[in-house]
């Protein structure tokens, strides 16, 4: 029986057979949180039967060592939680080919794995690859299919609905823009420095991308002032950049699918994004005639 609640848990019966329970994935801030501050979850990720590794993101296009980099958080949260008492269930994700390399290591054959279909229907074709090498390597037992699942996707799936457990309306539909930041130095403040000096440099969202400000409330960078209430803690207003003509506006409260992030917005560009505690990002679009194209994922 499947019904969502306030966490992921599959619970082995008696007979051998399982019943799961089903509800959405944390959001990139809960996936950072648990990774930078494991001990603060334990004791009350205690109380589920079964918890799933935090699935970090692996896009194609990120640079291999990213990839590797978001892996290696992955299997090493859910060991630190399988140590400390906690049933881990592992999320399995993959990037590009040469991902393959990695991206399956460390995961017990015949266990039960979990994997997501959220916003691939345009890259089915490499997801598949990805899904039946997993397959070959891993043979899980049960796979939990956050989304829906592909009809030529083979094995005892266990289908958990996005929509459902998002309390969303039928008809609901996500577009998804996303992207990465490469780091490009130490430390934190705007990507933009480095070209802040050169007027003839167009922005590249792949490369200029300023990094995530922080989960505070404050300046993300030098020569950032409030521009708006006075109270900040209000938080009517944005931190603005008079050199560079950025815009940053905190939005860490914004409740789910779209989470946690701040706003994003220079003057020489058209577009305005959102930037994640994950240093993904998405685009913020806006209502056009009436329907709203603001979501983070894809849901098609």
């Amino acid at each position: 029986m499947l019904s969502p609640i306030n966490g992921e848990k599959v619970k082995r019966r008696r007979d051998g057979t399982f019943s799961a329970y089903r509800v959405r994935l944390p959001a990139a801030f809960r996936f950072e949180s648990i990774y930078k501050n494991p001990n603060d979850k334990i004791e009350r990720l205690k109380k589920f039967n079964a918890v799933l590794s935090p699935d970090f993101s692996m896009y194609t296009e990120m640079p291999v060592a990213l990839q590797l980099y978001n892996c290696f958080r992955n299997r090493w949260t859910g060991a630190y939680l399988q140590q400390n008492g906690i049933t881990v269930i592992p999320t399995v994700r993959w990037g590009n080919l040469e991902s393959f390399n990695f991206c399956f290591d460390g995961i017990e054959k015949g266990c039960v794995v979990a994997v997501s279909t959220l916003g691939v229907k345009n890259e089915k074709s490499h997801f598949m690859l990805g899904y039946n090498e997993m397959r070959r390597r891993i043979k899980p037992e049960k796979i939990i299919c956050y989304g829906k699942p592909f009809d030529d996707m083979k094995g005892d799936i266990i289908e958990v609905d996005y929509a459902e457990t998002n309390n969303l309306e039928k008809g609901f539909y996500i577009k998804k823009f996303y992207g990465f930041i490469t780091p490009i130095q130490k430390g934190g403040g705007s990507a933009l420095g480095r070209i802040s000096g050169n007027p003839e440099h167009e922005f590249d969202e792949n490369t200029d991308m300023p990094p995530f400000p922080g989960y505070e409330n404050k300046a993300p960078g030098k020569d950032f002032e409030w521009r708006g209430n006075p109270d900040i803690k209000k938080n009517i207003g944005n931190w603005f950049n008079k050199k560079t003509g950025e815009s940053f506006h905190w939005d860490m409260d914004h409740p789910d699918p779209i989470g946690p992030h701040w706003d994003y917005f220079r003057r020489d560009i058209d577009n305005e994004y959102r930037i994640f505690p994950d240093n993904t990002w998405s685009k913020k679009l806006f209502q056009i005639g009436g329907c709203n194209y603001e979501q983070q994922v894809r849901l098609d």
